[in-house]
């Protein structure tokens, strides 16, 4: 318990400062870099590793469950280390920075302006990160009700492996893509699919596995491309500041969301992922703007 309120507080204090410190160096080092390829590159290594030490750490924990706490700590420990070793932040210069009063007027300015998109940006990040949070609390439920085909502790090994990897997918495609309409028809038979096998998985249990990947696939490609937008958006002295902000903002709204979802996903089971599959679909024209090269070719 006390280690997982420090983990807690660790990442809600890194919330915002990564991406927007992510961004910014990569940008340092490429000027050309742009945040869709920034962030879906993290995705892919970020989510194929996690896969992969989540083997090593249930190989462990089946060896000896006390000595895996000892490893996990010592790991914590080691990129304590490495972090004092990060590229320095060269943007901000001493003596630059913005008093409190000044960065609030620019963060409002910013954001509800009237020339600024940064706020449709921002509920749509929420958006996301809610749908995405009620899968990731949603999926061990569906899969302990249809554990009757394979032994409990297995199954959602296997499926949290499968899981991983499809958003590590999801990070790829992004990163592959040069065509706007090819990724939306990957998102759209994405979709269809889930859909499907979740309307089957009620009569064939194991489609569940297949039809969570592919929702997991879908929103963890918008997640990536609506925090892409937002980065791009946000001036450059506020980005942090902001997204840090809207971090703790998405939690307070999960606070008072988780409980009614819970209440919805018992009332109305598999109908729940097929609710969730259509506001995706309906938000696809959104959150996939054409880039500056197809905008001039629609226009000629």
């Amino acid at each position: 318990m006390v280690a997982e309120f420090f983990n807690a507080l660790s990442l809600g204090l890194m919330s915002g400062n990564f991406n927007s410190y992510l961004y910014d160096v990569s940008k340092n080092n490429d000027k050309n870099e742009i945040a869709e390829k920034i962030f879906s590159r993290y995705q892919k290594n970020n989510f194929f590793y996690m896969g992969i030490f989540s083997l090593v750490g249930a190989v462990l924990y089946s060896q000896n469950n006390i000595n895996v706490w000892y490893i996990s700590a010592a790991l914590m420990f080691l990129v304590f280390i490495s972090s004092l070793f990060l590229p320095k932040d060269n943007l901000n210069k001493p003596g630059n920075s913005a008093t409190l009063k000044e960065t609030l007027n620019n963060i409002i300015i910013s954001v509800f302006g009237k020339k600024s998109d940064t706020k449709n940006f921002i509920f749509i990040n929420i958006v996301f990160s809610i749908f995405l949070q009620i899968l990731i609390q949603y999926w061990q439920v569906m899969m302990t009700y249809s554990s009757e085909f394979l032994d409990k502790k297995i199954l959602l090994g296997v499926v949290f492996f499968a899981i991983l990897m499809s958003q590590s997918l999801a990070g790829l495609t992004i990163e592959r893509s040069k065509n706007r309409l090819v990724l939306k028809t990957t998102l759209s038979f994405s979709l269809l699919s889930s859909g499907s096998f979740s309307v089957i998985s009620m009569y064939y249990p194991i489609l569940t596995i297949p039809s969570l990947c592919s929702i997991f696939f879908t929103m963890s490609t918008f997640a990536s491309l609506s925090l892409s937008q937002l980065v791009e958006n946000t001036p450059r002295d506020i980005r942090s500041t902001l997204l840090s902000s809207l971090a703790v903002l998405s939690k307070i709204v999960m606070f008072i969301i988780m409980p009614i979802s819970a209440i919805l996903i018992n009332k109305l089971g598999v109908n729940f992922n097929l609710i969730l599959i259509l506001t995706m679909f309906f938000c696809i024209k959104y959150i996939i703007t054409p880039t500056e090269n197809e905008a001039k070719c629609v226009k000629q």
